[in-house]
């Protein structure tokens, strides 16, 4: 059989062969082969050059930078990135060792020098050399708001602002530049062209332009306040104003007309129109106009002291009207005079309207109106004697007095009204009378009597204290009104069975009780019958008027069942 070394791998092979002569016999013989690769890996293609965007050689994949020997793979050293190409006699592709290693310069761009390394099985190896670029393309970015293109006022150029920058790989510097189209002496119309450039340090670069558009199209100002529109009588046209103006760029001229629609003979209502007009050396201009209405719209005066509003009682006398006169700014005045009267609510309220007109030659006219006003105010007065306030005993009223009146311009009427407001105790109260004297135009005038009034203490002689809230109290009504008392309570055979002071009804009251007696025992009932009281009490109309000493005696029935 055949062998070929070139189809096994590297290594020692032993043959063993045996011979068989056709008259000798058998023979054998051994032999040992030892098979070496000495051939190194053939790189058809290295790894192409490449460009990378990026700062620094973190950018850089397929593989990662690294400038220590680092291994990769015969996959990737292939792949449509690095796009190499390696064979080896020997070895198959994937036994291939793949490794590199990088080394970096310069700064715009940076250079990366990758060296690969490929070796087959044997340990043969060959090297290529790729170049990788690192380049920065992005320009840097302002910082600030971009000034805006702008038209502006000659005298309100804006002052250029500072801008910086910032760049994705670095510093970066901003350089300005401005151009004028200004002509000197020539009307304030020009172009300012601004420009700031901004530039990292590979030459990337922005740019900013501003256009600001000069010109003068602002109106002079005038200096002083501006005469309004005004309406004036025709013997008040004021003088005509000067003037002046300023202007932002420059001086101002300023110019002055009058015109008049005065009718020589007519009433004094015309017009005058006055007119400045302010220019500036551009040929900006302001005007303004005047408007002045000329009137007779004033009325006539009157010369004399105006009569004043009059309030007269029905007893005063109404004096004669005056004769009143007037004059006028622009013309004489005619005074005419009118008097009306009106009735009020009673033949003694009236108003007499007494009138002067003033009238002049354009038809104004002032009025003045005097108001007499006629009336009858004062009340009736009370004639006679009149009854006094005083004291009385409830069951002694005085009767209410017819009393008179007067009155100085019609008839009188007199009622009378009686009220009673309730004391401090049941048995005390008030009466007050007041009589009304009114007349024909409702006056009235009143006079009060107070009548103070004392009723003395009413006995109520029968209790039947069972406890069902009726009677079941010697009540004597009134009493709380004079506490300075006494009570006394006996029975038929003259035994004292009940006494006290301050007697009050509720608290301090006989309730068919025995207080204690040798022939009764107290606090117990007193058997039904008839008895004896005594009360004692201290009377007055006030607690201080009229005070008298009062006692009361009488039967007492008591029912205890």
């Amino acid at each position: 059989s055949l062998f070929y070394p070139a189809q096994v791998s590297p290594g020692t092979y032993t043959f063993k062969y045996t011979i068989n002569g056709l008259c000798s016999g058998t023979d054998e013989a051994i032999i040992t082969l030892n098979i070496d690769d000495t051939i190194k890996p053939v790189i058809t293609t290295c790894a192409v050059p490449r460009d990378v965007v990026g700062c620094s050689t973190n950018a850089i994949t397929s593989p990662v930078y690294s400038d220590v020997v680092a291994n990769s793979s015969y996959a990737e050293f292939t792949n449509t990135t690095n796009q190499g190409d390696v064979s080896d006699n020997c070895s198959a592709n994937a036994d291939l060792t793949v490794t590199y290693i990088d080394t970096v310069s310069g700064t715009c761009p940076i250079v990366v020098t990758r060296i690969w390394t490929i070796a087959d099985e044997s340990g043969n190896s060959e090297t290529c050399t790729q170049t990788i670029k690192l380049t920065d393309t992005t320009d840097p970015t302002f910082v600030e708001a971009l000034p805006a293109d702008a038209t502006v006022e000659c005298d309100a150029i804006p002052t250029a602002v500072t801008l910086t920058a910032t760049d994705n790989c670095g510093t970066a510097t901003v350089t300005f530049n401005e151009t004028s189209t200004e002509v000197a002496g020539a009307c304030a119309n020009y172009t300012i062209t601004r420009t700031w450039t901004a530039t990292d340090l590979c030459g990337n670069d922005i740019v900013h332009t501003q256009t600001i558009t000069v010109q003068d199209t602002t109106d002079p100002t005038f200096v002083e306040a501006l005469p309004a529109d005004a309406t004036v009588e025709c013997d008040a046209v004021p003088t005509a104003a000067t003037l002046t103006a300023t202007d932002n760029c420059g001086t101002a001229t300023v110019t002055f007309n009058e015109i008049s629609t005065e009718v020589a003979g007519a009433c004094a209502n015309y017009t005058i129109t006055r007119t400045w007009t302010a220019t500036d050396h551009c040929g900006n201009d302001i005007v303004h106009t005047q408007t002045i209405t000329v009137q007779d719209t004033t009325d006539p005066t009157f010369v004399e002291a105006l009569p004043a509003d009059l309030v007269l009682e029905c007893t005063d006398v109404v004096s004669t009207a005056p004769v009143l006169t007037a004059i006028d700014n622009c013309s004489t005045a005619t005074v005419i005079y009118n008097e009306q009267r009106i009735n009020g609510s009673c033949a003694s309220n009236y108003q007499l309207i007494r009138t002067w007109t003033a009238t002049d030659a354009c038809g104004n006219e002032t009025s003045h109106i005097q108001i007499i006003d006629v009336q009858d105010t004062t009340p009736p007065v009370f004639t006679g004697e009149l009854p006094v306030d005083g004291f009385a005993d409830c069951d002694n009223i005085p009767v209410a007095p017819t009393v008179t009146a007067t009155d100085d311009c019609g008839n009188v009427t007199i009622t009378l009204d009686e009220q009673r407001v309730d004391g401090d105790c049941s048995n005390r109260y008030e009466l007050i009378r007041t009589w009304t004297a009114t007349d024909d135009c409702n006056n009235s005038s009143t006079y009060v009597q107070t009548i103070t009034l004392a009723c003395h203490i009413e006995v109520f002689n029968a209790l039947s204290p069972n406890g069902d809230y009726s009677n079941d109290v010697f009540t004597l009504e009134g009493i709380e009104c004079y506490p300075n008392n006494t009570v006394e309570i006996y029975n038929r055979w003259g035994v004292k069975v009940f006494e006290t002071s301050n007697y009050d009804n509720i608290n301090n009251a006989f309730k068919g009780y025995s207080d204690g007696r040798s022939t009764i025992s107290r606090n117990e009932k007193l058997p039904t019958g008839t008895y004896f009281y005594i009360l004692k009490y201290e009377y007055s109309y006030d607690g201080v008027n009229g005070k008298q000493n009062i006692e009361k005696a009488g039967y007492l029935y008591i029912q205890n069942n």
